[in-house]
Formats: C-alpha cells, structure tokens, sequence
C-alpha cells in the first residue's frame, strides 16, 4: 500500500541517517583523522588508530597514550603536526607509528612532528624489510625549505626511523627536515638493536644520532 511504502522509505532513510551520524561521532582518540571513512578505511580501539585500507589520510593530534599501526598496502599518511610520545609508558613495547609486516606506507610531513616511542621500539618503525615499504617526503615550505619536519626518537633497543629491538629497518627519504635519535646500540636510521636496514636517501636534510653502532645502521645504503 502506499503508506507501508512510504514508512519503508523512511525507515532507510532513518537507517542512513543514523549511520552517517554514528560514523561522524566515532572517536579517533587524540587524533583528528581527514580522509577515507571510519570502519571501512581506518579503526580505532584500545588506544590504537589502525590504518587498514589503503588510501590518502591527514592525522593531526597530540597524545601520550594513542598509537598509529598501518596495517595495509599504499598508504599515504600527511602527519600534520602531529606529536606522539608513547615513551611516558614506557614499559608497554610499542611505537609511536608501527607499518606492519605486508603493509606499506609513504608518510609526507606538514608542520612540526615529534615521535616517541617505548621500551625496544622505534618512534618510526617499519617491520616491513620490502623496498620502498617506507617513503618519507615533504614538499616545499619554511622548515629548512621543507613543509614539514620529523623528530623521531628510539627507547631502548629501537631506532629512530627503522627497527625495533632485534629488528631491520628499511627507509626511504626524498624529502624533510629528519632529525633521528636511536637508544642503546642502534641506529638513528636503519636498524635496531642487532638489526641491520637497508637506507635510501634521495632528499632532505638529516641528522641522525645513533647509540654504539653508529649514526646509520645498513647493509645498504643509497645517497643523491
């Protein structure tokens, strides 16, 4: 009859309404997130924003307690003055930002960014050894001539940009003021402790400051 279909009608409207709603009030944390869609393209948990499906993102934010994991293929992250300092927990065994095993990721800096991450982890760590499975860029602007800068900062037994503890660590820069720290015998790029990484740096303007292996940890390394 015409009025069941006319309360059909409102009842996906109602539906889709109410869904646009619950998506809008999804909590992300300390994270603002632009771009994709919440349960499709990113999730947030326990504390965990989770990448996981590839696409284009803008996070911005400042926290001690949230973490970033990319968990899919082609991912493009603009860090957005975002600040993460996970080391205040220290004993808790992750990373500011964690590209896992499979993923891949090209992270492009806007603004001042600061990574920190907790006890064997890397403030940047990539646990995908494939090449290219981390690019780190910027494009123009007044931060040395970059848009954005990274500061990122190893616990024990993790690197700045690279591996954690026992891990390699691949890394690819072509753009960005990169300042890298590690801890307790590994890299401010590349490897941690014991572990090695392969470094390519197209771009950018460096300073990486490692523990007792050196500065760079790699078996190989790729220079302009």
């Amino acid at each position: 009859s015409p009025s069941s279909a006319a309360s059909d009608v409102y009842k996906r409207q109602l539906e889709k309404d109410l869904k646009k709603l619950a998506i809008q009030n999804m909590d992300t944390g300390d994270f603002t997130v632009d771009g994709g869609t919440y349960g499709e393209n990113y999730v947030f948990e326990e504390h965990v924003l989770k990448f996981i499906k590839g696409g284009s993102y803008r996070v911005s934010g400042t926290t001690t307690e949230d973490q970033i994991i990319i968990s899919a293929e082609n991912v493009l992250l603009t860090l957005d003055s975002l600040k993460i300092d996970v080391s205040t927990n220290y004993y808790n065994q992750v990373a500011a930002i964690t590209i896992e095993l499979g993923a891949s990721a090209k992270i492009d800096l806007v603004g001042e960014n600061i990574l920190k991450g907790s006890l064997m982890c890397a403030g940047l760590q990539n646990e995908n050894d494939t090449e290219d499975s981390l690019i780190i860029s910027s494009g123009e602007g007044t931060i040395q001539g970059f848009a954005g800068s990274l500061t990122a900062t190893g616990s024990w037994g993790g690197a700045g940009i690279g591996g954690g503890n026992g891990k390699n660590g691949t890394v690819t820069i072509t753009g960005g003021s990169i300042t890298a720290i590690g801890s307790s015998a590994s890299a401010g790029i590349g490897g941690g402790n014991k572990g090695t990484g392969m470094i390519t740096i197209l771009g950018g303007k460096i300073n990486a400051a490692g523990d007792t292996n050196g500065s760079v940890s790699y078996t190989h390394l790729t220079l302009p």
